[in-house]
């Protein structure tokens, strides 16, 4: 699910009980339904709204990207063979990179880099993803590319290569970007956090207790949120290891995921039955209850949050 930036849509992917996977929604922040986007023939497996929210990327198992506007109606399709699984529109939206995973050989990942009018810029590529996802993702200020599953690369925003990031290795689910754009942390399977520089050298390590399944920087960078198995774990992010500066814990409803509002001074977590909304400093704020089922998908604009359940729910709160 995603809200688009300007906060006024809400675009999520379906997923009903018969398997029926192949279509996305558009809602308004109040909750109606503005248009069912139909036309992938596989699961759609992410969903990207453009910085400047007039253009929603959908992709799916199916090897296709389709680009939609805000009423829901179709602009252009991307075609591909392979199923992709992650999406990034550059920060200023000229651009969108699409990341599919070729079910050949050594399951490299594939990296597409489209303009906004559908043409083709470039395709780069990783080596072993291991098929299970493709992490994607920009640096905030635009000059990198970053993507992996085991092995990592970053790239020039000219299709450069810059760096191998990560080479091999258990799959690591977790990646984020500092906000200034020089660091990259990537959590594993196994327990293992590192933090690279641009060019691969490791600059902060951690090792815990279970799988890092999720990593989202604060947005002034003071703090690195590590998403474990029912916890998440609040560390400085260039000694994450040292226990004097594990600022703090708590429990969650799944696997560690957040949200931080725009301005970087509060996050959701998933709770059973709806979110919890902390201060950065882990001190609670309120409770949005009333939603069946664990949050599996949660998102935040400045004026809202909306969270998609295992019941199948999908529920709407004013931010508090």
């Amino acid at each position: 699910m995603a809200w688009a930036p300007d906060g006024t849509l809400l675009a999520s992917t379906a997923g009903d009980p018969q398997g029926t996977n192949d279509t996305a929604s558009l809602w308004t922040a109040a909750g109606r339904r503005v248009a069912t986007l139909t036309g992938h023939t596989g699961l759609v497996h992410c969903a990207a709204w453009s910085p400047d929210s007039q253009l929603l990327a959908t992709a799916s198992q199916d090897g296709s990207v389709r680009l939609w506007d805000r009423t829901g109606r179709l602009v252009r399709s991307l075609p591909g063979a392979s199923p992709v699984f992650s999406l990034a529109w550059s920060p200023d939206g000229s651009v969108l990179a699409t990341g599919a995973i070729a079910f050949t050989g050594q399951l490299p990942g594939v990296i597409t880099v489209w303009q906004r009018d559908g043409t083709k810029i470039r395709t780069l590529g990783t080596s072993f993803t291991g098929g299970k996802f493709l992490n994607l993702a920009w640096s905030p200020d635009g000059r990198l590319l970053a993507a992996g599953a085991s092995d990592y690369i970053d790239w020039g925003a000219d299709g450069s290569q810059m760096a191998i990031l990560r080479q091999g290795g258990t799959p690591a689910w977790a990646m984020a970007w500092s906000a200034d754009g020089t660091t990259l942390a990537l959590g594993d399977e196994n327990g293992t956090l590192a933090i690279v520089d641009t060019r691969g050298t490791i600059v902060g390590s951690a090792q815990f207790e279970s799988d890092v399944n999720a990593l989202s920087y604060v947005p002034d960078d003071s703090g690195l949120i590590v998403g474990l198995n029912g916890r998440i774990q609040f560390v400085h992010p260039l000694d994450p290891q040292n226990p004097a500066h594990a600022i703090w814990s708590t429990d969650t409803a799944d696997d560690g995921h957040v949200a931080w509002s725009p301005d970087g001074r509060r996050l959701a977590i998933a709770v059973t039955d709806g979110l919890a909304i902390l201060a950065a400093d882990g001190s609670a704020v309120a409770a949005l209850m009333g939603c069946p089922g664990d949050p599996v998908a949660f998102a935040w604009t400045g004026t809202n949050l909306a969270a998609a359940t295992s019941d199948g729910n999908l529920c709407a709160w004013e931010a508090p």
